[in-house]
């Protein structure tokens, strides 16, 4: 049964990808990778997220500073983000009003960006936000919310748009929910076997009904 639907922030909720290819751009010349053309970025889609950091030329011990730096440049500019699909605030807004659900937003993008963006695209329908300094490892998060008693993982779904959040799920132990409108491509999270695959934002009522059809 599903009580927890968690939500990744970046591509999944939030479509920032213009603005991330700008703000790396603006920060390559500190941290030493090349600038993003736009056939870049459509080539980096269909790479694992392992692949991608790879490709984008950083050292692994630089990924922290630079995470650090990308989060501060969009809290000054979170105006610039805009809903991922259109579909998505009103299945948000169907999900709240279904008893015995909460949601929730698991992230590695800073809480005051978040609550600034849910607030300004009138999406205040989660139960908690909790966010994670590193670009891998969810899993550890995952664990340290259920120890906390804010999830079950065992009632719990992760919806996100990389195949770094299906590897966090399966190590963890939650079901994931991989999305296509976000940044890998779908042909490339096929190949990471979620257990669901999603074109449309309507899919996670049907996946949401399917799941607890035997509890109702």
């Amino acid at each position: 049964m599903v009580k927890y639907i968690i939500l990744d922030f970046d591509g999944t909720l939030a479509d920032g990808s213009s603005l991330v290819a700008k703000i790396l751009n603006g920060l390559s010349p500190r941290y030493g990778f090349k600038h993003f053309k736009s056939e870049d970025l459509e080539y980096l889609k269909s790479l694992p997220s392992a692949e991608v950091v790879k490709k984008i030329g950083i050292p692994k011990w630089k990924l922290p500073f630079l995470l650090y730096s990308v989060r501060a440049a969009m809290k000054k500019d979170v105006d610039q983000l805009k809903l991922s699909h259109p579909d998505i605030k009103g299945v948000l807004s169907a999900i709240k009003k279904q008893d015995g659900i909460k949601l929730g937003i698991l992230s590695s993008n800073s809480k005051e960006s978040i609550e600034e963006f849910i607030k300004k695209q009138g999406i205040d329908y989660f139960d908690f936000i909790h966010t994670t300094n590193s670009l891998w490892g969810k899993e550890k998060k995952f664990k340290k919310l259920e120890k906390a008693g804010v999830i079950k993982i065992g009632e719990s779904v992760y919806i996100g748009d990389e195949t770094r959040d299906i590897i966090s799920c399966k190590k963890a132990g939650l079901k994931c929910i991989a999305v296509t409108w976000g940044y890998n491509s779908k042909e490339i999270l096929e190949k990471f076997d979620p257990e669901y695959l999603l074109k449309n934002p309507f899919e996670i009522l049907e996946i949401l009904k399917k799941e607890n059809s035997d509890y109702a």
